[in-house]
């Protein structure tokens, strides 16, 4: 009896042993797209990591999926990636555009039950793909953005047009910008509490730029100044502030290889920074080596690609949520109804000046906010009509044009008028304009000559 109960133990010590660490049922679920997915074998917690069966997530992502028995590798193709994931490997292999890489996995894919499993943190890393966790609703969360793009691709051929050619990134040339800022108000009753902190009565006030960049390979510059106008010119001047010629601001900017420099006369405009060594020098902001790998890594990929808009689109999605949660699909796409619905056909055209130039124009008027309001499901119905009626006196122009010539995008014009005429509020103009011009287009006579060390200051020398 003794010598049958031994081996029964040592039995269940050996199969114990060859069992992978995981709970049968951890109650973990997993959202897709805000749609919750179903698994033929739950997900598993192996050493504090959540593990999921990746062919049946990547099958969610429109992935084509095959597996190879031999070699025990999963290859899943999603657009223009292919990626290679093998058992016990913690080197994923992608290839994008006939270029290759590798990515660490951390942990290893496991099989469980002659199923594949993995993290799902690297998704992000190979596709437009968003993973996080929601604590509250114990599930893990992905966000696939080109859902979003296929219904841009839909709702708004043209601007998807626009997002998915290829422009030719500057390596050298000359950027000129100029904008202007005008705001005018004269408000009535209640309104008028909300602006004498800082003027009494009607407001009349502008700013002017100017700014001219150049850009060789993995340098530029930017001269440029700032005016004041109006009020806010006379608040710059203001003596009894202890503030004296700050309507006009000229500055100069350097961006090289191993740092920022800086110079401008409001160094000696204000009286705290006057007393300090800066003269007329160049305050030097220096990259750690970090910053000189990124910054490395952005213009070898401005060397070597050309820009796509809707890959910047994607990037700031991600930037933009970093923090997902189960609500968050339900939230982007409501916002990306009413951004559809900006950029479809109706706003943003294109003309064709001839074979190699083209104008894209984007325009909305008061009409498109009322519109706007209307499709605000966050608002209650009272809240929608109050804000209904506050627009009744809103003039609102939007008119936004830019030029591609030779797939290179070479002016941007853009007037953005906003007015409001309230018997009970008073009024309010805001009047915006910007204008772009890129010239001498990789012209290798531009050269940018970086500051000898004597003209250097380090901010650290300054704190």
């Amino acid at each position: 009896m003794k010598k049958n109960m031994y081996i029964l133990l040592v039995f269940i010590l050996l199969f114990a042993a060859v069992m992978p660490a995981y709970a049968e049922d951890n109650g973990v679920k997993v959202q897709v797209n805000g749609e919750y997915i179903s698994f033929d074998q739950a997900p598993q917690v192996v050493d504090g990591s959540t593990l999921l069966p990746i062919q049946t997530v990547l099958e969610q992502l429109k992935a084509k999926v095959t597996w190879d028995e031999n070699t025990k590798t999963l290859t899943a193709v999603k657009d223009d990636v292919t990626i290679s994931i093998q058992d016990n490997n913690s080197v994923v292999k992608m290839e994008k555009n006939k270029v290759t890489s590798e990515i660490e996995m951390s942990p290893a894919p496991k099989m469980i039950n002659n199923t594949l499993f993995t993290s799902v943190r690297f998704l992000s890393d190979v596709f437009p793909v968003q993973v996080g966790w929601d604590e509250n609703a114990n599930a893990v969360i992905i966000l696939d953005y080109t859902y979003f793009v296929d219904i841009l691709k839909d709702k708004a051929p043209v601007f998807y047009s626009f997002l998915t050619d290829e422009y030719t990134s500057v390596q050298k040339g000359k950027v000129e910008y100029d904008f202007s800022f005008d705001f005018k108000a004269n408000p009535k009753g209640e309104e008028i509490d909300s602006f004498t902190p800082l003027f009494a009565g009607p407001i009349d006030m502008g700013l002017d730029g100017k700014f001219s960049g150049l850009v060789n390979e993995n340098k530029a510059s930017i001269d440029g100044s700032l005016t004041a106008k109006g009020m806010l010119k006379e608040f710059l001047n203001d003596e009894s502030l202890g503030l004296k010629g700050l309507d006009q601001i000229n500055f100069k900017l350097l961006l090289g290889e191993d740092g920022i420099y800086i110079k401008s006369d409001l160094f000696s405009k204000i009286p705290e920074l006057s007393q300090m060594p800066i003269q007329d020098k160049w305050i030097a902001i220096k990259y750690s080596d970090e910053d000189k790998d990124d910054m490395k890594k952005m213009y070898d990929s401005l060397k070597n690609n050309d820009v796509k808009p809707l890959d910047i689109y994607l990037y700031l999605l991600k930037e933009l949520n970093t923090n997902i949660n189960a609500d968050t699909f339900k939230e982007m796409k409501e916002a990306s109804t009413i951004l559809f619905y900006f950029v479809n056909d109706d706003h943003f055209k294109v003309q064709n000046v001839d074979k190699d130039t083209k104008t894209y124009n984007l325009v909305f008027t008061e009409k498109d906010i009322v519109k706007l309001v209307s499709m605000l499901e966050v608002l209650s119905k009272e809240e929608n009509e109050e804000m209904l009626k506050d627009l009744k006196d809103l003039k609102f122009n939007y008119n936004l044009d830019v030029t591609v010539k030779n797939k290179s995008i070479v002016n941007e014009n853009l007037i953005f008028k906003m007015q409001m005429n309230s018997p009970t509020e008073g009024s309010f103009d805001l009047d915006v304009k910007l204008k772009v011009n890129v010239e001498n287009r990789n012209d290798s006579s531009i050269q940018i000559d970086m500051p000898k060390d004597s003209e250097v200051i380090n901010i650290d020398e300054l704190q």
